[in-house]
């Protein structure tokens, strides 16, 4: 069994990787994209309706390639942060870098990313200007909360 601080290595390490896997999508979405290589089965442009000219099939492609570079940017600068992070010492209270055990499961405070399995256990990443940061930061072990109506219980903090 790992200890805490191992945990939350191993949970930053598990978001690293599945935004670096997000970043090389996208960006391989935007190669394709400025290549042209659209086709009908992915929202093409050609149709029993109507052909769109070549010059609109490019600008749109440029947009979407615009679009996802810009998703892949923001996405590189959170990996920059998480990759920054420093578990040095367990905490007591909630705050950033804390990992939450709730009686709603476990949050765990760095940067906004999808929800992550690790070893069977379902943990919700939160930055600290998600809505409920406001509600639990500062609470310890055994406090309670309601958010939108649901009662939460801090069972662990670390």
């Amino acid at each position: 069994m790992k200890s805490n601080l191992e945990l939350k290595v191993a949970l930053n390490d598990l978001a690293i990787e599945h935004l670096e896997n997000t970043v090389a999508e996208l960006r391989d979405e935007v190669r394709s994209k400025l290549k042209g290589d659209g086709t009908t089965d992915e929202g093409g442009f050609a149709g029993n309706s109507g052909d769109y000219s070549a010059q609109a099939s490019n600008n749109f492609l440029s947009e979407q390639a615009s679009i996802r570079r810009a998703e892949a940017e923001q996405y590189q600068l959170i990996i920059n942060r998480l990759k920054g992070y420093k578990f040095t010492e367990e905490l007591d209270s909630v705050e950033m870098l804390s990992l939450v055990e709730t009686n709603h499961g476990w949050f765990f405070i760095t940067q906004a990313v999808k929800p992550l399995m690790y070893q069977g256990v379902r943990y919700s990443f939160l930055a600290v200007d998600a809505p409920i940061y406001s509600e639990i930061h500062g609470k310890k072990k055994g406090d309670k909360i309601q958010f939108n109506g649901i009662d939460f219980e801090i069972k662990s903090v670390c």
